[in-house]
């Protein structure tokens, strides 16, 4: 069996001159035809023998194998990605207070950013036009996406990745939000090819990073940073309460922020700490 371009092998090969006289004799100086160069799907060779100025001619058959290039798959509709092993998690909350006008307590309104860390997404493919959408929520496993507020986020460049910032001034259900202590977020991608889409979602309960810092802000300033090595500042002479009869802040805001923050969820803290206090 022969590639193309190969060379016919004599190799082994006894030729034999056959007379009329009965006899048979072995012969050497032969010459094979089309032997170099085979080509594809070339059947046989051929070998010559002159004697005389007699020539005779027969055929070997051969067989030189057909060259199969794979061409590369076409993707013809969206691969979706796989986020079987997807992660997502708090990298970053910042809690801004703000004291009323009495000096006595902290305004009902708050405000926070939380810096939300997706992880470990793999790419279907590198043609398909995909988006990617988030929405929080304290629910898990909703089947009916019509009541979500879809937000879009893009990748990091690594695009296994995304870094969410989320103000909670923006989240239309911050009250369910705020009266739960698990906080789920929907991660939706949407994949489009050739007028065709797909569309996958997937949940994550969010927790806090072991190291996740926790910055609050009174008045805008700055009064905890949890990557300090002296994350508090110590106002244990501040005469501000709670609203509801919650007892002087002070070191209690700093050590209930950073356990709630390493416990579970780093987003909705002022009206837990509201429930824990009455």
């Amino acid at each position: 069996e022969y590639n193309i371009g190969d060379s016919f092998d004599k190799s082994g090969m006894q030729v034999i001159a056959k007379y009329t006289n009965g006899m048979n004799i072995e012969v050497t100086d032969y010459k094979i035809l089309d032997g170099e160069e085979l080509k594809e799907n070339q059947k046989n060779i051929t070998i010559s023998y002159t004697k005389n100025g007699i020539t005779k001619t027969t055929t070997q058959n051969i067989t030189v194998k057909v060259n199969t290039i794979e061409e590369p798959k076409k993707i013809t509709e969206p691969v979706l990605s796989d986020m079987n092993n997807i992660n997502g998690s708090i990298e970053k909350a910042i809690l801004y207070l703000y004291t009323n006008e009495e000096g006595t307590g902290f305004k009902d309104d708050y405000n926070m950013m939380i810096t939300i860390n997706i992880s470990n997404i793999k790419l279907g493919d590198d043609v398909s036009n995909r988006k990617f959408y988030y929405y929080l929520s304290s629910e898990n496993g909703i089947n009916d996406e019509s009541k979500f507020k879809w937000k879009e986020f893009t990748l990091n460049s690594d695009n296994t990745s995304a870094t969410i910032v989320i103000n909670t001034e923006e989240l239309e259900n911050i009250d369910e939000l705020d009266d739960n202590e698990n906080i789920f977020i929907y991660i939706k991608e949407i994949a489009s090819l050739n007028g065709i889409s797909l569309q996958q979602i997937n949940t994550i309960e969010l927790k806090a990073e072991d190291d996740a810092n926790m910055e609050i802000y009174i008045d805008d300033e700055l009064v905890i940073d949890s990557n300090n090595t002296n994350f508090f500042v110590d106002n244990t002479d501040d005469t501000t309460i709670f609203p509801s009869r919650l007892p002087q802040t002070g070191l209690t805001i700093a050590g209930m922020v950073i356990t709630i923050i390493i416990l579970s969820i780093a987003g909705l803290f002022y009206y837990k700490y509201k429930r824990m206090y009455k």
